[in-house]
């Protein structure tokens, strides 16, 4: 058997170091050759207006793109999911709404758990002001209920009984499990548990009422006071008599939202769902207005990878024609490209080869980067091509660098010391965060 001379320790960690930048190195070129696909998703192209021409130039794009080893387009159910329901249902101003209420209402709880309960009920009214304004954005009413029962507490311990009690009262009525919910003794001071209790079976003697609610298109989901009761068309029963809120939902169509006044008996509502018009090719100026699409662009694009968002839609001239409008927006250098338009009369064959055409033309620009402008309704060198990088010169290391693997070394030590540190001192990066549970569960 042969024996090698035992190594040193600078040797031992010279050796793992080789082993470990080997295997790394041998995934580099398959790594490097996803990269270079472009993940594009297509949006747009469904507002309704001329649905058979959107659909069929969508998927042209679809296919021309899919076709080359260049790219790799996201599936129709994906961009559904992640990127038109999210759009379709925020509000921003709802939305804006929503966070500044809750906001106060952690100050709120704050302020009630320390006895400040005139600063609490101050915050808590805020808080319930704020989620009642911003109601047609909630997905989840829960934040609504509590806000109700803490500024109900607040009230009541500091000795406006009645008011706190009319306030516990309001938020049963705004709760869909109002028949079912019992406050746990555990976390409430007994007697909001009795106050709690009692108001619900004096609101279950109130007068009710039933809604029969549909929609055009149906299948949209309803939200009555914040919480999900189903989908159109749906029958709620038991509501009770008073004020409160539905917003129906449906991908691709504007929120729809109504303050209701239910009354003893049977209401009607059908709904007639407006086609949202979401991600138009338009002006630069007016995209960068609109900072939620944006927004919800970088935050798909960052989920899936996504390198380019192509949006458009087909609507009719001037001439009676119809023109199919193409945009880009580009995820890494966060800008939309100038639109281009380009017929789509004719017979679908015709229209087909237009469409391809239009799709090729942007193709050669972002990934060939041609070097003279195209002809046609737009310079897509200058509007769609793809950022450049400045590629640095890599010196050739003469030797191993035992001065980096040093510096290395530390580097590693004092950060594996600071999570013993916090992790022995019971240290966390959430430990400063306000941890408000769900006395509602």
């Amino acid at each position: 058997m042969v024996k090698f001379p035992p190594l040193g320790v600078k040797q031992s960690l010279a050796l793992y170091m080789a082993v470990f930048l080997g295997a790394v190195s041998i995934d580099l070129p398959v790594y490097g050759q996803a990269l270079s696909r472009k993940n594009v998703a297509i949006i747009g192209f469904q507002h309704g207006v001329h649905r058979d021409e959107e659909k069929s130039v969508s998927q042209t794009i679809r296919d021309t793109l899919q076709s080359k080893e260049d790219f790799q387009v996201l599936s129709e159910s994906t961009v559904e999911v992640e990127i038109m329901q999210p759009m379709s249902r925020l509000s921003q101003a709802s939305s804006e709404k929503i966070q500044s209420a809750y906001e106060h209402f952690v100050q709120g709880v704050e302020h009630y758990r320390t006895l400040e309960l005139a600063q609490a009920i101050r915050e808590l009214n805020r808080a319930v002001k704020g989620y009642r304004a911003g109601i047609g954005s909630l997905q989840d009413n829960h934040y609504l209920l509590y806000s109700h029962l803490y500024l109900g507490m607040a009230l009541y311990f500091d000795g406006r009984e009645n008011e706190g009690k009319k306030i516990i009262q309001e938020m049963v009525k705004l709760d869909t499990q109002r028949k079912t919910r019992k406050l746990p003794s555990r976390d409430f001071p007994p007697k909001i548990v009795e106050i709690h209790s009692n108001q619900a079976a004096i609101v279950q003697k109130l007068p009710s009422g039933t809604i029969h609610i549909d929609s055009n298109p149906s299948a949209a989901k309803v939200m009555l006071d914040g919480m999900d009761v189903g989908e159109t068309p749906v029958t709620i029963s038991d509501v009770p008599a008073g004020e409160h809120f539905i917003a129906i939902d449906q991908a691709g169509h504007k929120l729809y939202k109504q303050l209701l006044d239910v009354k003893e008996g049977e209401q009607n509502i059908i709904a007639k769902l407006e086609q949202e018009k979401i991600f138009l090719a338009k002006n630069q100026f007016e995209q960068e207005k609109d900072s939620q699409q944006t927004r919800i662009l970088q935050s798909a694009a960052k989920e899936h990878s996504i390198d380019y968002f192509i949006l458009g839609q087909v609507e009719a001239n001037d001439k009676q024609q119809l023109d199919m409008k193409l945009q880009s927006y580009d995820v890494m250098a966060g800008k939309y490209s100038s639109v281009f338009t380009k017929s789509v009369s004719g017979k679908p064959k015709k229209v087909s080869q237009r469409v391809v055409k239009a799709v090729e033309q942007w193709i050669d620009a972002v990934v060939k980067k041609v070097s003279t402008p195209i002809t046609g309704d737009i310079d897509f060198q200058k509007d769609f091509q793809e950022p450049s990088y400045a590629k640095k010169e890599v010196k050739k290391d003469k030797g191993f660098n035992t001065n980096l693997l040093w510096i290395g070394l530390g580097a590693l030590a004092v950060g594996v010391g600071g999570y013993f540190i916090l992790a022995g001192s019971g240290g966390s990066m959430t430990s400063n965060v306000l941890n408000v549970d769900n006395p509602l569960n």
